[in-house]
């Protein structure tokens, strides 16, 4: 969203920079006067009611001269003197304000020119300055109102129009700032700027029709270009002109060809609306396309994997294009290595190893690919080849990655190898900070160094595992639940417990485990009738377990 200014001294200066100059004709109009000093607005044509003279008139030019060359401190020493001597002045307060802008001091310079303001409430500068401020400060309120005043004052002035279209999007009111861009747009039809806004604020507002209007007419003024193409295609798509939305795409590709953005949405639209062959055609030009690099083409198949775990509609393009790479390319290394990620993700994990294991054994350094081969083996359950390949990657590596780490300590918690597991996790935990590790797999780490903590008896380290979980994933039931009955079991942090277990039930309604704790952090607190409550619901479920049967028994007998 467009903003006027920003605080920071530095760019809180460039931000006014351009309004401060622009009002820097003040020192003109003030020498020009006749032994006065304005003190009202001259636009209402009411005469000065303040009479300064000639001394009072050089002391203050002589602190504007001081300002304009840095001299900040003797400029403010100067107007706090001239404040105390003399009748108080407009021109002065908002002299104040402007030195308070270019060092940085928003709220003085706030006060000096709602003191301006309040003498001269019609003064343009004066108004669009203190806007300016309440805008700054995020007082958008406030700032509307000064932006409206501004507005009365030069109904048709551009920039009091964009500083009023400003604040209604702070105060998210799109439509009264569309009305303003409208305006503006009246004013002049072929502001790209204002074309800009009024494109951001159609699309905002779900007006596609209108926002489509807006892009034909910025492309028609000279303003075309691929994005702007491609933002049309998507919108001719929104309203259902897919055979609109498809001419353009292709119209992108055939102008140029090695503009990955367009070949990408010519292909989600062939796949949204289930042109199977159409789209196999299209992805044989696009593979067979001199302009189509190798990097093109593999960023393409990564990106329509990672499509395809929330859409099933893109395997099967994702497999037509990696056997057409493989076909084109048998022998480069990232190729297979595509190759084989597709088939792990479906679940042909033998077949995803044919691919992975000649790549170790050519180049025994590729960490990728022994991550890979371990997590295929962990994916099957084969813990024990698992382990055989991680002791195989130690060998052939400097030192193993981060994953391979948590996955052998997962493989040796399933393989009941905890104190082997501790140590290979805490390995891990002390490598979390060489790179920045994505969030699955720092959970997966702690969730497993929770349970084997919890498995060795090392509760300290199981809780602040779970916390960590939770610093991830504040919604993650099983750390929730977990957690909340760990603390019940050591009579810590009851209130604290009581509120994860609550809210791991609110996420599973139904799950006895999660019933259960939460009766039991309400027995602990001494809250009977809620734990009663709980406890006979997880015994409702049919969940057959000893503990809970205690647990019912326990509080029953309360």
């Amino acid at each position: 969203m467009p903003v006027i200014c920003t605080m920071s001294p530095a760019r809180y200066r460039r931000g006014l920079r351009a309004f401060v100059m622009a009002s820097s004709c003040f020192l003109l109009v003030l020498m020009s006067l006749q032994g006065c000093v304005s003190s009202a607005s001259m636009t209402d044509g009411r005469a000065s009611e303040v009479r300064a003279d000639d001394k009072v008139k050089s002391r203050f030019a002589r602190g504007l001269f001081l300002a304009a060359a840095g001299r900040y401190d003797e400029a403010l020493a100067l107007y706090r003197t001239l404040e105390a001597d003399a009748a108080p002045f407009a021109a002065l307060y908002f002299a104040k304000a402007r030195l308070f802008v270019e060092t940085g001091q928003l709220e003085p310079a706030i006060a000096a020119a709602e003191q301006a303001v309040s003498m001269e409430p019609k003064h343009v500068y004066y108004v669009r300055l203190l806007g300016s401020l309440y805008h700054d400060a995020g007082r958008y309120e406030d700032a509307l109102g000064m932006f409206l005043s501004q507005k009365e004052i030069t109904p048709d002035d551009p920039k009091a129009l964009s500083m009023l279209a400003d604040a209604y999007l702070a105060l998210d009111r799109p439509q009264d700032a569309l009305r303003v861009f409208e305006r503006l747009r009246v004013l002049d039809p072929f502001n790209e700027h204002t074309l800009a806004h009024i494109l951001w604020i159609e699309l905002k507002l779900n007006h596609y029709k209108e926002a489509i209007e807006v892009l034909q007419t910025m492309m028609e003024q000279g303003s075309g270009n691929d994005k702007l193409m491609l933002t049309l295609g998507e919108l001719y798509l929104q309203t259902g002109e897919v055979e609109r939305a498809l001419v353009i795409f292709h119209d992108i590709v055939a102008d140029d060809a090695s503009f990955l953005p367009g070949w990408i949405a010519l292909f989600e639209a062939l796949i949204e609306t289930g042109e199977v062959d159409e789209l196999e055609q299209e992805l044989t030009v696009f593979f067979g396309h001199p302009e189509t690099e190798l990097d093109a083409a593999l960023d393409l198949v990564r990106l329509f994997m990672l499509r395809s775990d929330i859409d099933s509609a893109y395997l099967g393009p994702v497999r037509f294009m990696a056997g057409r790479m493989l076909a084109d390319y048998p022998d480069n290394r990232d190729v297979r290595f595509t190759r084989g990620l597709i088939h792990a993700r479906d679940g042909e994990y033998r077949k995803a190893r044919e691919f992975f294991l000649p790549l170790v054994a050519s180049d025994p350094a590729y960490v990728k690919a022994w991550e890979e081969i371990a997590s295929s083996y962990v994916a099957e359950g084969e813990f024990h080849h698992a382990l055989y390949t991680f002791r195989q990657a130690r060998e052939a590596l400097r030192r193993p990655s981060y994953r391979l780490l948590v996955l052998e300590g997962y493989a040796l918690y399933r393989s009941e190898l905890m104190e082997a597991a501790f140590e290979v996790l805490g390995d891990a935990q002390l490598r979390e900070g060489d790179a920045q590790q994505p969030a699955w797999l720092r959970m997966q780490a702690a969730i497993t160094m929770a349970l084997v903590s919890e498995k060795t008896g090392r509760e300290e380290q199981s809780l602040d595992a779970y916390s960590r979980v939770l610093d991830i994933d504040p919604h993650n039931t099983l750390a929730l639940n977990n957690l909340a009955y760990m603390l019940a079991e050591r009579n810590e942090r009851l209130p604290e417990a009581l509120a994860y277990a609550r809210k791991a039930v609110q996420t599973e309604p139904g799950n006895p485990v999660f019933l259960d704790t939460l009766g039991w952090v309400y027995f602990k607190l001494g809250n009977y009738e809620q734990a009663l409550l709980y406890l006979e619901r997880a015994v409702a479920t049919g969940f057959s377990d000893p503990e809970i049967i205690e647990h019912l028994e326990a509080v029953r007998e309360k």
